[in-house]
């Protein structure tokens, strides 16, 4: 806890973007919880951050603490950087989605160059729990870009088979079991 509340110190005190910086990133990875923490990674959460990559692995540790970002998220999910994107996805996958607010970014990334992107937005649509035709489209053309083969999550969504852990019924998934 020393070099934790030496670094979190230095992060307070210092003047030096650089040290500041250097400091988030060590916190992040070695995964430092707390309010304190999780504000001063909300506030690094920007497109010009050098260490986003760092930033979404640290959120995908506690999602649930990070509901409140899903916006920056999913804004962030159309950077540059493939390996921010598909990290973007991946968090998003494990935060509260809503289509009608969501469904748009997710299905656009359904086209995205990055295969680890498409797949985790396949993921995350499947937590959506609904499915319309532009939806259907985008999988579609998915199965057309990747040489007429569907994925299992694909096939899935297609037949409306989502992801029974987004019930709201928590119990679904296990009756859902249960049955089978």
């Amino acid at each position: 806890h020393g070099l934790q509340a030496g670094l979190l110190r230095a992060y307070q005190e210092s003047a030096s973007d650089l040290v500041r910086d250097w400091c988030v990133q060590l916190l992040a990875d070695a995964q430092v919880m707390g309010t304190e923490m999780e504000g001063i990674v909300k506030a690094a959460l920007k497109p010009e951050c050098t260490f986003l990559k760092t930033l979404l692995y640290y959120i995908s540790q506690n999602p649930r603490r990070f509901q409140d970002c899903k916006s920056q998220i999913l804004a962030l999910s159309g950077h540059t950087d493939d390996e921010v994107r598909w990290r973007c996805v991946y968090v998003l996958e494990k935060l509260v989605l809503d289509y009608d607010s969501d469904a748009a970014t997710l299905r656009a990334l359904f086209a995205d160059h990055c295969e680890t992107t498409r797949l985790y937005a396949v993921l995350a649509f499947k937590r959506l729990r609904r499915l319309e035709t532009e939806d259907v489209q985008a999988l579609q053309a998915l199965i057309q870009a990747n040489g007429g083969v569907a994925s299992a999550d694909v096939q899935d969504l297609l037949a409306g088979r989502f992801d029974p852990y987004c019930s709201a019924d928590p119990l679904a998934h296990q009756r859902t079991q249960n049955a089978s």
